[in-house]
């Protein structure tokens, strides 16, 4: 992930729904890291981050979603707009979410399965919204779907992910 980090110039993370929100378990700073950036054991919406959304549209598949502002000053979307959302990110296999972060930087998220198939954790890129621009996104998303793969299969092997 550090490597992936470097290599895109942008910071890496890997979250976990807790509750209605996501807690970062891993964070690989890109040069370019803000301040205001999200750090490890941080608990954020998920509703409001790439990482939370996808892993969101997966526990919607399985029956198990609960109010996303809970925790939070933050009015999750409606039931209607949930359910279109988390049909497409299941769709596509990945989330863009477009203001992060306060509005300053984009989220790419793409799925870390577990040995039963289901999306357990996120692996995800936030990034100035200026440099994810879409001939960008297109090789980030590559990136991003390959790395998530490879930590997949490694854990599911019993390896570690790596950094």
């Amino acid at each position: 992930m550090s490597e992936l980090s470097m290599e895109i110039q942008a910071t890496v993370y890997v979250g976990v729904l807790s509750g209605a929100g996501l807690v970062v378990i891993e964070r690989f700073a890109g040069p370019e890291a803000d301040l205001r950036a999200y750090g490890v054991g941080d608990w954020i919406p998920a509703h409001t981050l790439a990482m939370g959304k996808l892993l969101l549209a997966y526990r919607d598949m399985v029956g198990e979603f609960s109010d996303a502002g809970a925790r939070a000053n933050q009015s999750p979307p409606s039931p209607d707009l949930r359910r279109f959302e988390s049909d497409e990110i299941r769709a596509q296999g990945n989330c863009l979410e477009r203001g992060e972060l306060g509005g300053t930087h984009n989220g790419l998220a793409a799925p870390i399965l577990g040995a039963d198939g289901i999306p357990h954790a996120a692996l995800g890129i936030s990034a100035p919204a200026e440099r994810m621009l879409e001939p960008q996104l297109e090789e980030w998303t590559l990136e991003l779907l390959d790395a998530a793969n490879l930590i997949s299969e490694n854990l599911k092997h019993g390896r570690s992910y790596g950094k």
